[in-house]
């Protein structure tokens, strides 16, 4: 009989230890965007930035909505530029171990999802032929 006090406070202290994506890493991810040149920056056909030779640009992309975003960098006199950022598990939310709340809330979130490429994106603009 004395084992069962115990073996509830294990139960608990393992739900309430075990961790969420949504709190580690959270429901959106900041990606950086580094251009050579002056240029804009548009996600799925959308202006979204303007690059400036070299500063960095932060975009935060929502890891629920869209499965796969798709960046394009204009400049005038260079060939356009395309990356595709796609998502895939967050292994983050392996933390959750048998946390069936941490679960549906990484879920809810999004944050059970991460963009795969790298934090920054170094974007080299082509000249375009005459």
């Amino acid at each position: 009989m004395r084992s069962f006090p115990l073996v509830v406070l294990t139960a608990m202290a393992i739900s309430w230890l075990s961790s969420c994506a949504t709190v580690m890493s959270g429901p959106m991810q900041r990606i950086y965007f580094v251009s050579d040149t002056p240029a804009i920056l548009v996600v799925d056909g959308e202006f979204k930035d303007s690059l400036q030779d070299g500063i960095a640009s932060i975009v935060k992309f929502r890891r629920k909505t869209t499965p796969t975003w798709t960046i394009e960098v204009q400049s005038e006199g260079f060939i356009s530029e395309r990356v595709d950022l796609k998502r895939k598990f967050n292994e983050i939310s392996t933390l959750n171990a048998f946390n069936v709340v941490g679960w549906v809330l990484d879920l809810y979130t999004g944050a059970i999802w991460r963009y795969a490429q790298p934090d920054t994106i170094h974007l080299t603009a082509a000249p375009k032929r005459r």
